[in-house]
């Protein structure tokens, strides 16, 4: 009995050493730890040496997996892949019929969601006998307003969002719902969910203008008038401190102050994924609908890279080098990126070049 055991033992360890081996030659399952629900699938290997021309390039993404479609090249020749099957060398491009993509070439790799305003339609806005703008919207009508910066209407036209300005330059966040607040400085662009009606946007501080300044005849002011004037405003700016900047939220909400230089276009703004919910960055970290969720130390935040899961609730970043998920995985940085709705659940596609040779396609769900 105690020989059996040995052996059992024994053949154990061999066993186990052989996995291993097998796993060093690369012939293990290469799914990161903790990804239960990603599917990877190596779609072409690559030659040694041989680079993939993205720009004329399909890769399979989207709802309707384009058919694979690379342009190569390799030691100043150019190759194809298509149908499983590498053609070339070619000499240049000029001599290669390059396929055209059924989707965008390019795929549109930012999820930040954006919507055209509605501009001067005449159906919305007309002058008053006075020279100021009115919107008529549902059968009324809104204003005067000396002028309208930005204007957006629900998408089922039940209402509207706009910023007007006043004849001192101030703006005010005006809706169909009667209200007309007015704000702190400049409004940066208005950014709307893509479900929706909600809105977030930022309001920042402007101490470079200053009607009472823009108004003065400094012609009628002695010397001591002026440096009068002038410490009296820098006394007003010290009193002030740096410039602020709230974030404006639909129903009223109102976050704030923060350091202007922490917005820019598109930050705070929604996502193509995420429906009601909001994303902002600033100091590399993550926050939803205002709340933060995570401070980050290894990954960089780019706006422009976040997806959200319909409830807001899980995320998907795209870094420099890689893609992470909110549990915690991370897989290669991925060449190109996309995503699509299956049954309520946000489902991320994206291509990453391994090992430079392997073109992998990945699909899971954030």
């Amino acid at each position: 009995m105690h020989v059996q055991t040995i052996l059992s033992a024994n053949r154990s360890l061999i066993l186990f050493i052989a996995l291993l081996n097998a796993c060093l030659k690369d012939a293990c399952p290469q799914t990161p730890p903790g990804s239960t629900n990603v599917t990877r699938k190596v779609l072409v290997t690559l030659q040694a040496g041989e680079a993939i021309i993205e720009a004329e390039s399909c890769f399979p993404l989207g709802m309707n997996n384009d058919q694979l479609y690379l342009v190569t090249t390799a030691d100043g020749k150019y190759y194809i892949y298509e149908n499983g099957q590498r053609t070339g060398p070619y000499t240049n491009l000029e001599n290669i019929d390059i396929k055209s993509c059924s989707s965008n070439r390019s795929g549109n790799d930012c999820s930040a969601y954006t919507t055209e305003t509605a501009g001067m339609d005449p159906e919305l806005i007309s002058m008053s006998e006075s020279g100021q703008y009115l919107i008529k919207q549902g059968g009324k009508t809104y204003g005067p307003y000396m002028y309208i910066k930005e204007l957006h209407v629900w998408p089922d036209k039940s209402g509207f969002v706009a910023i007007t300005l006043d004849a001192a330059m101030k703006s005010y966040l005006v809706t169909s719902e009667g209200k007309n607040t007015a704000l702190e400085g400049d409004a940066e662009k208005l950014h709307f969910s893509a479900v929706g009606k909600q809105y977030v946007f930022v309001v920042k501080e402007n101490p470079n203008l200053n009607m009472d300044i823009l108004n003065m005849d400094f012609s009628k002011m002695t010397t001591e008038e002026m440096m009068k004037f002038a410490k009296e405003q820098e006394e007003k700016a010290k009193q002030a401190g740096p410039p602020k900047a709230w974030v404006y939220v639909s129903q009223g909400s109102k976050l704030g102050p923060f350091d202007p230089q922490s917005f820019y276009t598109d930050n705070p703004t929604f996502t193509r994924t995420g429906g009601d919910n909001w994303i902002m960055v600033r100091d590399n970290a993550l926050y939803v609908n205002g709340a933060l969720v995570k401070k980050f130390e290894d990954t960089d935040l780019d706006i422009c890279k976040i997806w959200l899961s319909k409830d807001g609730k899980r995320y998907a970043i795209v870094n420099w080098d890689k893609i992470v998920f909110s549990d915690g995985s991370a897989y290669p940085y991925p060449v190109k990126v996309a995503n699509q709705e299956s049954n309520g659940k946000i489902i991320m596609k994206w291509v990453s070049l391994e090992n430079e040779r392997d073109l992998v396609l990945y699909s899971r769900e954030i």
